[in-house]
């Protein structure tokens, strides 16, 4: 079910690109919570998720000045779309809508929409220019990610003679499967991170 977008939320601006990887490798991406704390090291510390599955995912995520947010990321697949919402913690009620338009099949062009509550008109512009830069470097490190596992693919296709993608990562998600980790708060409130996927 597609979240409803508050539009009483602040809207700051929309970010847009052409991101030279196909569109299955950037549903794929989307879906791998994993490599936030590693590929995005300088953004994230570690994630805890509390749901996982073919239409999203949902995690406690900490970032690198030790702030903790609980994240939701909703796929609406048919649309070409997916929305990344902070429910609670740091930038609480915040909003990001991002629009996907494949570019042949190397190139898939996004639009990236942001609304967080709370803002002042005058802050605005300022907001965005941190929320695009941010978003600049946070694209940029999942293209070049995303370009060298195309060259995986492709040089596996030459030499074994196998075609095709996967639409996600072996480790990330099967049919039926669901994220098994205890609750958050629980890890939380016993300090116990033997569950949390961190550098």
């Amino acid at each position: 079910i597609w979240p409803a977008i508050d539009t009483a939320v602040a809207h700051l601006g929309i970010y847009r690109r052409v991101i030279r990887a196909s569109l299955d490798l950037v549903w794929e991406n989307v879906l791998d919570w994993e490599h936030l704390p590693h590929l995005h090291k300088d953004s994230f510390r570690a994630i805890l998720p509390t749901r996982v599955d073919r239409d999203g995912w949902r995690a406690q995520v900490e970032l690198t000045d030790r702030s903790v947010a609980e994240i939701d990321v909703s796929l609406d697949r048919p649309r070409l779309r997916y929305l990344t919402r902070t429910l609670a913690g740091a930038g609480a009620g915040g909003e990001i809508e991002t629009l996907l338009s494949p570019r042949g099949e190397s190139a898939t062009a996004i639009e990236v929409s942001f609304r967080l509550p709370g803002v002042p008109a005058d802050a605005k512009a300022a907001v965005f220019d941190y929320f695009r830069a941010l978003y600049t470097k946070l694209w940029d490190e999942d293209e070049e990610m995303m370009r060298d596992r195309q060259a995986y693919l492709d040089e596996r296709a030459a030499t074994r003679g196998v075609l095709g993608l996967r639409t996600t990562h072996p480790w990330l998600w099967t049919p039926g499967a669901e994220a098994t980790q205890g609750s958050a708060s629980e890890a939380f409130g016993s300090n116990d991170r033997s569950s949390w996927i961190d550098i």
